[in-house]
């Protein structure tokens, strides 16, 4: 693998998503480490939110632009393409993520804010219960980016790339609640036990999946963009009306069948 062709790949997709990779983290920092919530509360609907932003973004740009074709004529594989853009914009979202994760399991930024000064912020969080919530704060974003990501590559038409939005919400979501279903069948409550692992088995299985068929996908050219951005406005104005309505519809249900300590820091 040439790795000048994958260092100009690189350089060539952070010139297109750049400002959506920098307000992604913005709003990661702010929210993991200075918002007095705790992190699993804030990287779920962050998560899924980026990812919705990202994932069309990354996977179908060239779909949506109609230059496809002229851009399969350059030097770099699909392979290297769908790579590359796999590991900027889902590698970014995965590590960012992980680490907030990992910052909500050890407490620190309490641990942070500590070094500052001592105040009621800086109480350690309550438990949280059911313990899920931080495998699903992981690994539902990624779910939700896996579909998006792997839409908007194998797209054939410049229509198709329009609603990767609407796909990576959905289908990600239908798939989830069917394994609450199965564990509130099983279990009488919320656990993770089929909901995390099937999220993960997904995520892997739709990423094979397209890139596999971004191998053998012929170009998409020469037709027009077809959503303007003021409809993009409304359509980004229902996501977040959905996001919060299945946000609070999953903390009532798991709250109903476990209880669930307050997220916000004790004074």
């Amino acid at each position: 693998m040439n790795t000048r062709v994958i260092h100009g790949l690189f350089w060539r997709e952070w010139l297109l998503h750049h400002g959506e990779l920098r307000w992604m983290f913005a709003a990661w920092l702010f929210g993991v480490w200075v918002f007095p919530i705790q992190p699993p509360f804030f990287l779920l609907p962050f998560g899924i939110l980026s990812a919705l932003m990202i994932a069309g973004s990354f996977g179908g740009s060239d779909a949506s632009e109609g230059s496809e074709e002229f851009s399969f004529s350059l030097p770099p594989t699909r392979s290297q393409r769908y790579l590359v853009r796999l590991a900027l914009g889902g590698g970014t979202l995965g590590l960012l993520l992980i680490v907030g994760t990992l910052a909500g399991l050890y407490e620190l930024p309490q641990r942070v804010w500590g070094l500052f000064f001592e105040s009621g912020l800086t109480a350690p969080f309550s438990p949280i219960e059911p313990g899920f919530v931080h495998a699903l704060a992981l690994l539902a974003p990624l779910a939700v980016f896996s579909e998006a990501f792997a839409a908007g590559a194998s797209c054939r038409t410049p229509e198709g790339a329009g609603y990767l939005w609407l796909r990576g919400l959905f289908i990600p979501g239908g798939f989830l609640t069917g394994c609450f279903i199965v564990e509130g069948m099983a279990w009488s409550r919320l656990t993770g036990f089929v909901s995390c692992p099937g999220l993960a088995f997904w995520s892997l299985v739709r990423l094979g999946y397209g890139y596999r068929d971004y191998r053998y996908k012929e170009g998409v050219s020469g037709l027009p963009r077809l959503v303007p951005r003021s409809r993009f406005r409304w359509g980004l104005l229902l996501l977040v009306l959905i996001l919060v309505i299945m946000v609070l519809a999953a903390l009532f249900w798991a709250k109903a069948s476990h209880p669930v300590m307050s997220p916000l820091r004790e004074n």
